[in-house]
């Protein structure tokens, strides 16, 4: 995964009020002060975040999406593996 993609929406809409911005970098700011926020998206100079991880998709549109790569790893890192579960196998 990229930290920040042109033509991509990873569908980042779900903290708090969209906020106008001038930049990717300015909404890669907004999301870090958030300490939940794990991805950021720019469309039509509106920044959106989400605490959500999504991977999304393509766009025509000139929309910038970004993630919080280090917080994404952490989150993973973090997550407790499974104990005593077996695959299905047949």
């Amino acid at each position: 995964m990229k930290s920040e993609r042109v033509g991509w929406d990873n569908l980042s809409d779900e903290l708090g009020e969209q906020e106008e911005v001038g930049s990717l970098g300015e909404c890669r700011d907004l999301c870090q002060r958030q300490d939940d926020c794990m991805q950021y998206r720019v469309a039509s100079g509106q920044c959106a975040t989400s605490s959500s991880i999504r991977f999304g998709q393509s766009t025509t549109g000139e929309v910038q999406s970004g993630w919080m790569t280090e917080r994404i790893e952490h989150a993973v890192d973090s997550i407790e593996p499974c104990q005593g579960e077996d695959w299905i196998t047949e």
